[in-house]
């Protein structure tokens, strides 16, 4: 299963917004489910499995 979220937590305060991400965690550990999602939030991006960085429209290191 595969869910796409364009920027989940951009317009929640950052309890509501935590609570998504925990929410999303538990989906991929006991679902096995895979989720791609867009954000600018740094502190989203370091809680995540994999971070890929577009520029331009495209994937840059």
């Amino acid at each position: 299963s595969l869910i796409l979220s364009d920027e989940p937590t951009a317009e929640l305060d950052s309890r509501m917004g935590l609570q998504v991400m925990r929410v999303f965690t538990d989906l991929v550990k006991h679902e096995g489910m895979t989720i791609i999602m867009t954000t600018h939030d740094a502190a989203i991006m370091e809680i995540v499995d994999h971070v890929y960085a577009l520029e331009d429209g495209r994937i840059v290191d």
